[in-house]
């Protein structure tokens, strides 16, 4: 027999520690990184997951005071079960005494559309100058394959984003479909992209017509065409949920009161390999062309 190691979750999602505390959470363990570790519920079959200490928030996240996972024994398949502590295997337990509950607040378009323009064009100049090469920015330098991976993510991008634009929504999913599962990573660049790009609809709320339809019809497609962890960051973007920084940034560059949005930013582009920069990628041109989009059906006068 060995003796279980008892963790702190710092903090969480309110949901999932709720439903940890009133004993409502089982599944068995997905996958295991050295940052994170992947739970699969047994009855939604949704991906939670337990993040390393100095990740951020999210949805179905806690955040545990561990600086990595690898060391505790846990492996796929274990099983996980909570009763006002998270147990998995008896092998770990994550008790819940002092986690701070965290609620993601959703971002209010206050800003005017000139406005907005202005911080999205200062936040792309920001994105292409500091953000990472290899995925949706193209690394002039890199490999070939990498240069033409690069390639065809701009195509798509640039397509899906014009048929958004035109309110073509066939052709949108056509291009959306060309993304998914498409670059490098664990969660492919242009599933980052798409997820930053239905994070940017879900918050532009009165900027454009609703995307709803058009969202729920790439999280099938994803489901189907890349791996159960993009797809889980599809679906929660796809409803508005995202992690804190991204959160955090979409609320800045919406706010009403002149922000700085870059220290926000540059927390997105720390994310990852590439994911940050393919997120917050995806996130702007999202509010790019909701800004179009509104502007073909309101008229083009700026609302302050």
């Amino acid at each position: 027999m060995y003796e279980a190691t008892i963790l702190q979750a710092r903090s969480g999602d309110a949901a999932f520690i709720a439903s940890i505390m009133q004993a409502q959470f089982r599944g068995v363990v997905h996958s295991v990184f050295d940052r994170a570790i992947n739970l699969q519920c047994a009855v939604s079959g949704d991906l939670y997951t337990l993040m390393a200490d100095g990740m951020d928030d999210g949805p179905n996240t806690l955040v545990v005071e561990v600086p990595n996972f690898q060391a505790i024994g846990v492996v796929a398949g274990d099983p996980a079960a909570a009763d006002g502590a998270l147990s998995i295997r008896g092998k770990v337990i994550v008790a819940l005494t002092h986690a701070a509950e965290w609620r993601m607040a959703p971002p209010v378009p206050a800003c005017g559309h000139d406005t907005l323009r202005v911080r999205l064009t200062a936040a792309r100049a920001h994105i292409e100058r500091y953000g990472s090469r290899g995925g949706m920015i193209p690394a002039p330098d890199g490999p070939a394959v990498s240069r033409v991976t690069s390639e065809m993510l701009q195509r798509a991008a640039t397509q899906l984003l014009e048929a958004l634009e035109h309110g073509d929504t066939a052709a949108a999913l056509t291009h959306a479909k060309q993304l998914i599962g498409l670059g490098p990573g664990l969660t492919p660049s242009g599933d980052d992209f798409l997820v930053g790009l239905m994070a940017a609809l879900s918050a532009a709320g009165p900027l454009a017509p609703p995307y709803q339809d058009f969202c729920a019809s790439v999280v099938l497609m994803s489901k189907a065409n890349t791996n159960a962890i993009s797809h889980a960051a599809i679906k929660m973007a796809a409803q508005g949920k995202v992690r804190d920084s991204v959160a955090r940034l979409t609320s800045e560059l919406l706010g009403k009161h002149q922000g700085q949005f870059r220290p926000a930013l540059d927390d997105v582009l720390r994310i990852g390999s590439s994911s940050g920069t393919d997120i917050a990628w995806g996130l702007v041109c999202g509010l790019e062309a909701a800004l179009t989009t509104g502007e073909h059906h309101h008229g083009s006068q700026d609302r302050h």
